[in-house]
């Protein structure tokens, strides 16, 4: 199963890195409980295995993202189109870093 990760300073926090405390909300590809814990497991990992080098917040991606890892952009991700994620966002997001670059 995919998840979307995206960093959260509202109301809506799925899962906190232990190694730092950045907040996230995360979206489930599909909706199944006990899917849902084994891919909360593997966010868990990804955040943990995000400070390999540096162990502040600034180690996670800038932008949102996918696990297990996708290449393509995470508002087309899997995760994204089917769990009702605010896409809009995230393609706004993916513009504007477009642009930067």
């Amino acid at each position: 199963m995919q998840v979307l990760c995206m960093a959260s300073s509202g109301d809506r926090v799925d899962i906190v890195c232990p190694a730092c405390g950045q907040k996230y909300a995360v979206y489930y590809s599909r909706q199944l409980t006990a899917e849902c814990e084994s891919a909360l497991a593997a966010v868990h990992a990804a955040l943990l295995g995000h400070h390999e080098k540096d162990q502040t917040a600034a180690a996670h991606p800038s932008g949102a993202f996918n696990v297990p890892e996708w290449k393509g952009p995470a508002h087309m991700s899997g995760a994204a189109l089917l769990s009702g994620a605010p896409i809009h966002r995230l393609a706004d997001n993916a513009a504007e870093e477009r642009l930067a670059s």
